[in-house]
């Protein structure tokens, strides 16, 4: 008699078939997610859009710490069409332990809006935002939708209910995006008009370009507009 013919093993991995990971530890890493995003994320990092809320820059850039993941620019081109600019980025998202990686692309372009305070850095860096969160969410957040995607424009801030706005809730909301109190009173003055507006006066010719930015982004999602010749912003009280 021949030899017995011996039964031969091969392992499924060996076979070259894609196989998931064992569903209890996929889901224990869905559920560290869910962990992280509870316990680390602050209110701060997300933008409520449509009632529903999306992770901002800052939250994308603390997944990348905890996951120790690195990114980098690919590429970098800007078009034009219509008159308008439109920037595009690719990203590079890279988790440094084991080399995985996904890229993604992001585009913003001056049409978007009418008021861009700085129009050739702002459309950039939107550009460039949406990349870096796309490149991130689609390495380790399983492609979900930063809020800078959706829009660009901050969403407006909540007016009181149920009464006029007062001088106080201007400067609560000042205070709220981060402009000490102190600042507020030292280079603004907030009059009330006999229209039935608010006025915030530059009390200095000149101001912390940082300063000025953050005010004037703050107004304007308050409902306010700019005026250069009155040298402040006019807020309607209704």
């Amino acid at each position: 008699m021949g030899e017995e013919k011996k039964t031969e093993i091969v392992s499924v991995a060996e076979r070259g078939i894609v196989t998931p990971a064992a569903a209890d530890e996929v889901l224990k890493v869905m559920e560290a997610f869910d962990y992280f995003k509870t316990k680390v994320l602050k209110e701060r990092d997300f933008a409520t859009i449509q009632g529903k809320p999306y992770v901002k820059k800052s939250g994308w850039s603390k997944y990348a710490l905890a996951c120790n993941v690195s990114t980098e620019i690919k590429e970098e081109r800007i078009e034009e069409r219509t008159g308008k600019r439109i920037y595009h980025f690719i990203y590079r998202a890279i988790h440094l332990p084991s080399g995985r990686y996904a890229e993604a692309v992001g585009s913003a372009s001056e049409a978007e809006k009418e008021d861009w305070n700085h129009p050739e850095h702002d459309v950039r860096a939107l550009a460039q935002t949406r990349a870096f969160n796309r490149a991130i969410s689609n390495l380790v957040g399983g492609g979900e939708i930063s809020a800078e995607e959706l829009t660009a424009v901050d969403e407006p801030i909540k007016r009181p209910t149920g009464r006029l706005l007062s001088i106080e809730d201007v400067k609560k909301v000042l205070v709220e995006a981060g402009i000490e109190e102190s600042l507020v009173d030292e280079n603004f003055s907030i009059k009330l008009l006999s229209d039935d507006s608010l006025v915030v006066e530059k009390k200095k010719e000149w101001l912390d370009t940082k300063i000025w930015d953050k005010v004037n982004s703050t107004l304007r999602r308050l409902g306010g507009k700019w005026y250069p010749e009155e040298g402040g912003w006019v807020v309607r009280r209704r």
